[in-house]
């Protein structure tokens, strides 16, 4: 077998090095018995993978939202955000403009206590945001009221999510290390098989891969590089 690309192939490549022998699954809706145990488990070892590091680099994602014209507060599971995936934002990427990248400035983040005791006896006055705060998990705040349709940019890392169909991919994960999820899952056969040499070179290959993981895709704190703004 080829290497896997899909969440059906992926769990078909841990049947294969399973050395089980018979069929493995051919759906993952209908996968049943043994079959589904190793379709459940390859979706856990992705699930876990996503969640081991709060920033992965292939979880990053980039939004560009239109802010509302005299609203600062903003509920992100509702437009203009819509968010379906959203786990954490990336705090020192908030930028806004008018029209194209020219008049771009920094929108900077204060945690909600720090914020609070700047602006909460405040009158939002109507302006360009230049601070940003999360009241809440699902919530956004600035420290002014958008005077006309400011354009926010920002990032943020997605929240774990599960593949559910046979052409679900690892979303986001490079190619070249969808063979760690394979290997992750092979370590849950092998405990439950009881099959110590196949745990072993699980391990083994799956620490590997791990490794390179770590050195390609890890945001590591004060590595980031920003093109200069002005911050007003």
């Amino acid at each position: 077998m080829s290497q896997p690309t899909t969440f059906l192939t992926l769990a078909q490549k841990v049947h294969e090095l399973s050395g089980m022998g018979g069929s493995g699954p051919s759906a993952v809706a209908t996968a049943t018995g043994y079959n589904l145990k190793i379709v459940n488990w390859t979706n856990e070892a992705w699930y876990m993978l996503q969640g081991m590091f709060e920033k992965w680099r292939f979880m990053r994602t980039s939004i560009t939202k239109t802010l509302t014209v005299g609203t600062s507060y903003y509920d992100i599971t509702a437009a203009p955000f819509s968010l379906t995936d959203f786990g954490r934002w990336d705090e020192s990427s908030f930028t806004v403009n008018t029209s194209g990248d020219t008049d771009k400035t920094r929108v900077t983040f204060r945690d909600y206590p720090k914020f609070q005791a700047v602006y909460e006896t405040a009158t939002f006055a109507d302006g360009r945001p230049t601070v940003w705060t999360n009241p809440s998990a699902e919530t956004l705040q600035f420290n002014a009221e958008p005077d006309i349709a400011y354009i926010l940019s920002a990032r943020y890392y997605r929240a774990p999510s599960n593949m559910s169909v046979d052409a679900d991919v690892p979303t986001g994960l490079p190619k070249r290390f969808y063979m760690l999820i394979v290997y992750e899952a092979l370590k849950t056969l092998a405990i439950d098989r009881g099959t110590n040499e196949l745990l072993i070179e699980a391990n083994f290959k799956a620490a590997d891969l791990l490794g390179k993981l770590m050195s390609a895709e890890l945001e590591i704190e004060g590595t980031t590089t920003y093109s200069p703004l002005v911050t007003a």
